[in-house]
């Protein structure tokens, strides 16, 4: 089964429409055979919640990204600073990257 990363913009914007977003796309990756990796949803709301700072988060990211075999970026991915490093450690370590236009 092939691992992908979702990436998107999280904090730009409505946060809840960013996850609702994220989530929607994520099953429809699972549908099609993917393992989906949505950091939208498996930290959601996090930032609220938890004293952890933003670079934890984005370290934690970054982690897994370097362990998908694809990433997938979400519309408006070019508003996040996250998704902007995201797919520059992609293209770093050569993992394909795929833009999704919903």
């Amino acid at each position: 089964m092939i691992l992908a990363y979702l990436a998107g913009k999280y904090t730009t914007g409505p946060t809840f429409i960013n996850i609702e977003i994220a989530k929607t796309t994520a099953m429809r990756l699972w549908q099609q055979g993917f393992a989906v990796i949505c950091p939208h949803t498996n930290m959601a709301n996090f930032e609220k919640e938890s004293s952890t700072p933003y670079e934890a988060f984005m370290e934690g990211c970054l982690e897994m990204v370097r362990r998908c075999d694809v990433i997938f970026m979400l519309p408006d991915w070019e508003q996040s600073p996250g998704a902007t490093k995201e797919r520059e450690l992609a293209i770093e370590l050569r993992i394909p990257i795929l833009y999704i236009n919903t």
